[in-house]
């Protein structure tokens, strides 16, 4: 059914002309491919932008004077990336269902696979207040350890799992995420997570290290889809009525 021929049967209708007007998904896909419409499923891998702000070396450009949001991105480098089929539906199954954007990763040559998962909002704001809190109360100065602890922070809330030289699965970080005072306002308690990510202080820089590398490429895939979801034509809207 073309347009037109919709907008007569409304007009027949409020005319009192017909008693009804029925109108399928088969129409509109019709009426669609008869507009010219070209529009269709994305399918294959496309390339995609990758947002300015996420070109820049933020994580090792943050210091602890500097915006503490700006070291919540990992480090990227590309101007574009690659948005392949599972990439899209792996973004769209968390979008339609409100769980985590997740995607596998492989290092040391697929001796060692894991899976990384998306921030929460509430995620990254608690990690940015216990390390505003640490620089102003002076017991972090360094750059160094500014880096260190935001990075094993970020290794603390995304590493799912991890497969093959080792095996383990690693738990979602448990609220309150940032800061909270005892019950007489005198004390300060340091937020669940900050034992997770001094755990990881504790492990092979190498491993760290190359972890830390991947997690940057999966935040530059991250960030390249939702930024370019609106050019990512995930279903044919009038096909799927």
């Amino acid at each position: 059914m073309s347009a037109e021929s919709l907008k007569e049967k409304m007009r027949e209708f409020n005319e009192g002309k017909i008693g009804s007007v029925n109108v399928t998904g088969a129409d509109l896909s019709r009426g669609a491919s008869d507009a010219g419409d070209a529009g269709g499923p994305t399918t294959g891998t496309v390339e995609a932008q990758v947002p300015e702000e996420a070109k820049k070396d933020v994580f090792s450009d943050a210091g602890a004077t500097s915006d503490l949001h700006r070291g919540m991105s990992a480090s990227f480098i590309e101007d574009k990336i690659d948005i392949t089929d599972d990439d899209r539906d792996a973004f769209l199954r968390a979008i339609v269902t409100g769980g985590r954007y997740e995607r596998s990763f492989s290092l040391f040559g697929g001796k060692l696979t894991g899976v990384f998962r998306c921030r929460k909002i509430a995620e990254s704001d608690g990690i940015i207040a216990w390390i505003t809190h640490l620089v102003n109360s002076q017991k972090i100065d360094a750059r160094v350890e500014y880096l260190t602890l935001m990075r094993n922070a970020l290794l603390a809330t995304q590493v799912k799992s991890l497969r093959g030289i080792v095996s383990e699965d690693f738990p979602e970080l448990v609220a309150p995420y940032a800061p909270t005072r005892s019950d007489d306002g005198k004390t300060i308690i340091e937020p669940g997570w900050v034992s997770l990510a001094n755990a990881w202080g504790e492990r092979p820089e190498a491993l760290v290290t190359a972890l830390h590398a991947e997690l940057s490429k999966f935040e530059q895939r991250y960030w390249a889809m939702i930024m370019d979801a609106s050019n990512q034509n995930f279903w044919n809207p009038a096909a799927s009525i």
